[in-house]
């Protein structure tokens, strides 16, 4: 028994737009997906005006203070001898920079107790997130 077909292979060609747009779309899923990859656990706060001083630090630790004077580190909120032993050990892990995100209208007053307690803790090494001053020289 033969079966005949009759098909034209000559006619038969491979469609390529599908293709084209698979490709795309899986570009833009990787494009988006390492967009979205840098996240810095910070709480939302006004930053004050200054200078800038310090080079740019990658992928630092960050202790923020809010508005009410609250501190928190990886979007925790916790007490000052908390956060001053979990830095440390953290910091010691490692060896990344710490940035105090303070907002402007918090009291200067927990910053520098902030501060005292770092110190203490053997953490020398901080530096204040801060925004670029209008007036400053780039």
């Amino acid at each position: 028994m033969q079966f005949d077909f009759d098909v034209d292979n000559s006619q038969q060609k491979i469609d390529m737009l599908p293709l084209i747009d698979v490709v795309f779309l899986v570009l833009v899923v990787f494009i988006y997906s390492f967009i979205s990859m840098k996240v810095i656990d910070v709480v939302d706060v006004e930053l004050p005006n200054a200078s800038p001083t310090m080079k740019e630090v990658l992928d630092p630790l960050v202790i923020s203070i809010d508005k009410n004077s609250s501190y928190f580190y990886k979007k925790e909120k916790l007490s000052l001898s908390e956060i001053c032993v979990r830095v440390k050990e953290d910091i010691k892990l490692t060896g990344r920079s710490l940035l105090i995100n303070g907002d402007k209208t918090s009291h200067l007053g927990s910053a520098i107790s902030l501060i005292e307690g770092l110190k203490k803790q053997g953490v020398e090494d901080v530096s204040f997130l801060c925004e670029r001053n209008k007036d400053a020289p780039k």
